[in-house]
């Protein structure tokens, strides 16, 4: 019974983890994403990370802007596939042993650039947020 009575709390806590997405796709300030758009705020590329969360994509123009980040970047090529669903309430997610962004739908451009990040910074930590940075600056002197 006590078992019992402790799992519910427990369960609670790991649900707790995941962090809820709002309608943009965007996580909610429940984890350390925000962090990251609070740093981009205060680089003065909100407009930019606002422009781009309401910018979807289709798959092909996922992997073209995808190929685009990482080039600048100076990464090897990824591959980018977009289903309909994602465990874990993400909205996208890089995996270093295979290069690959996994987003949901819809796919949106700001995600794409979080998960270019990826490929040279692990975490949210600063090493990421400047990276971030860099994508949002780049995406706006290339007007995309």
């Amino acid at each position: 019974m006590a078992a019992a009575m402790l799992a519910v709390p427990v369960w609670n806590v790991i649900d707790g983890l995941t962090p809820e997405l709002s309608d943009s796709g965007l996580e909610l300030c429940g984890f350390d994403y925000c962090i990251v758009q609070q740093a981009v705020r205060e680089a003065g590329y909100d407009l930019t990370m606002a422009r781009l969360t309401n910018t979807i994509l289709d798959e092909e123009q996922a992997r073209s802007l995808a190929d685009e980040l990482v080039a600048h970047l100076g990464v090897g090529p990824v591959t980018v596939e977009v289903v309909d669903r994602i465990d874990r309430r993400i909205a996208g997610q890089y995996d270093p042993s295979s290069h690959n962004i996994l987003l949901e739908r819809p796919a949106r451009a700001w995600i794409v650039v979080h998960e270019a990040a990826h490929t040279v910074a692990t975490g949210h930590g600063d090493d990421f947020q400047h990276i971030v940075i860099e994508l949002a600056e780049w995406m706006e002197s290339t007007g995309r």
